[in-house]
């Protein structure tokens, strides 16, 4: 499944310059197909860059990873030079730039536990970790208290 959508390139790019990617048919639809294969395809280049540190699929996609499948979706469709922009081309580095920083455990995505962390959790019996900033304390019963104190 995608990690992005066609409304998703709508938030970021507008109608107006999806129909110009999407080339509209005579009927003034877009070519949906022409889409999900974009942006099928930008998920499989993001899959492959954090598949290395994160266990696939992931449990949901960040919001970082939408911006980026939109991005590179948006740069694969853009095949003729007309309509790729320097913004379009822009995105697409900084999107692969990020991915990369990913990869090399430079940057990470948010609360997505890598797979490490999964795995360090899943040996260890605790639960699944819900974010890397999470804390788990355990520990044994109290041994002395207020009311044991006033006692002695």
């Amino acid at each position: 499944m995608p990690y992005a959508s066609e409304q998703d390139i709508i938030d970021i790019y507008g109608a107006p310059r999806l129909d110009m990617l999407a080339d509209i048919d005579a009927n003034g639809t877009r070519d949906a197909a022409k889409i999900e294969r974009a942006l099928n395809t930008a998920s499989d280049v993001i899959d492959g860059y954090i598949s290395n540190r994160y266990a696939l699929p992931l449990p949901r996609a960040s919001g970082v990873l939408r911006d980026c499948c939109v991005s590179i979706a948006v740069y694969r469709m853009a095949s003729d030079p007309t309509l790729m922009g320097e913004d379009v081309r822009q995105r697409y580095e900084d999107a692969i730039a990020f991915l990369k920083d990913v990869a090399k455990g430079v940057a990470g995505l948010g609360s997505i536990p890598t797979s490490a962390q999964s795995a360090a959790a899943a040996a260890s019996g605790a639960p699944p970790l819900a974010s890397p900033q999470t804390v788990l304390v355990e520990s044994t019963p109290r041994l002395f208290g207020r009311e044991l104190l006033r006692r002695l």
